[in-house]
């Protein structure tokens, strides 16, 4: 099922995160899981420090990156999907 732009991206509770020089490194301290994001899924996940909408973040990005809107949607859906299923964003409508 898509994520629709006006989803609601929240980290989890569980997360604990650090800058370590250009990538940032995210622990799920329920799960166990860590994730390293460098270049844009960085970008991507520094906006989540707090609820954004999908389409939110994708204005943040397109301003820093040459980035079509289409396909900046088209990511940025598909980083908070993925996250979703290893406990480390929540989704909620709008």
């Amino acid at each position: 099922m898509p994520i629709e732009p006006t989803a609601i991206v929240t980290r989890s509770a569980a997360i604990v995160d650090s800058v370590l020089d250009d990538e940032v490194v995210a622990l799920n301290t329920e799960s166990g899981e860590t994730l390293v994001f460098e270049g844009s899924g960085r970008a991507i996940w520094e906006q989540t420090a707090a609820p954004k909408s999908v389409a939110e973040i994708c204005a943040a990005i397109e301003a820093r990156y040459a980035v079509e809107p289409v396909r900046c949607l088209a990511e940025v859906s598909a980083f908070p999907e993925a996250l979703t299923e290893k406990g480390m964003v929540a989704l909620a409508s709008d």
